[in-house]
């Protein structure tokens, strides 16, 4: 599971790398713990999960694991447990950050099954994560958008699983033709935004 790709941790904040570097062991269930419980230190930008996402990637870089690699030896589980999980989550069982731990091995190892074979992803989407990171709650997490899926879906078990996945991948399209058009429009703006 050796992460075979330089890194560069510049992009790591100071803090975070040396949490991360020296709590090796600990590091990651004591966000984790946070998360789940909703501790956390009441600063604009850096909520609990999102900086326990973060942590996830700059960990498995530090100490040079695969992240992919991680995920494969995770499918399994991760294909019999998402099911349960989306279940327990609709009934407000599980909070949406434990379904998602559970659930991102199944999707990461399913996209590095569709781009092992040297497929890469166009350039408009390869330029896209951190705009996306930085905006896409703006959408997936608007009221507003929600009741406008539930008019249009059926309020039904399956009408919530499908509105689950709708959503995103229609606030993923939004969110990348706007990435583009804000790039040709303010190219330095988003420069300095996205970092490149």
């Amino acid at each position: 599971m050796v992460y075979s790709q330089p890194i560069d941790f510049k992009r790591i904040p100071p803090p975070i790398w040396y949490f991360l570097k020296y709590a090796k062991h600990i590091s990651l269930p004591l966000l984790f713990t946070a998360c789940f419980f909703n501790i956390w230190i009441p600063f604009p930008g850096f909520s609990a999960a999102s900086t326990l996402f973060f942590s996830i990637g700059a960990w498995c870089s530090i100490h040079h694991f695969s992240l992919f690699a991680i995920c494969q030896k995770l499918f399994i589980p991760s294909v019999i447990l998402t099911p349960i999980a989306i279940s327990l989550m609709f009934f407000d069982c599980i909070p949406l950050t434990l379904f998602n731990i559970i659930a991102i091995p199944l999707f990461l190892y399913c996209m590095w099954l569709l781009c092992k074979d040297g497929q890469r992803a166009p350039s408009i989407v390869a330029t896209s994560p951190m705009f996306l990171f930085l905006t896409h709650c703006y959408i997936v997490e608007n009221q507003k958008v929600w009741e406008i899926v539930h008019k249009i879906l059926p309020k039904t078990y399956i009408g919530e699983l499908c509105s689950y996945f709708l959503v995103p991948i229609v606030a993923i399209g939004i969110i990348i033709l706007l990435h583009w058009l804000l790039r040709k429009i303010a190219p330095r703006m988003m420069l300095i935004i996205c970092g490149r």
